[in-house]
């Protein structure tokens, strides 16, 4: 939540937060919703900051960029999320469950 003293109105608000596993450099950007253009903007300006792009992303609960996680098989992600990773030849993977390893990066970069 997002307070306006100003105003006083509260805002729900989402963080978007990335961070490169080997470099261990964070990004992080508030949005008003996490809705897919959004989502693709936020990996946009994050790719933006960095100066470069990855070979693959690993998505924590990405519930916004996929239209299907069956059990068994691929996830099927939206046309948009994976235009943005073709058109920068990223690989879009989901962070396995129960894997912690995969999630530590980024959950100590935005503690």
């Amino acid at each position: 939540m997002l307070y306006c003293p100003s105003t006083g109105e509260v805002v729900k608000v989402y963080q978007f937060v990335a961070t490169f596993q080997f470099s261990q450099y964070s990004y992080g950007e508030t949005t008003k919703n996490m809705k897919i253009d959004e989502w693709i903007n936020c990996n946009y300006h994050m790719f933006e900051c960095f100066g470069e792009f990855t070979v693959r992303l690993v998505c924590d609960n990405l519930k916004t960029g996929v239209v299907m996680h069956p059990k068994n098989g691929e996830i099927i992600h939206t046309d948009t999320y994976s235009d943005f990773g073709n058109h920068y030849m990223t690989a879009i993977m989901p962070a396995q469950i129960r894997k912690l390893k995969q999630k530590g990066n980024v959950r100590s970069g935005s503690e």
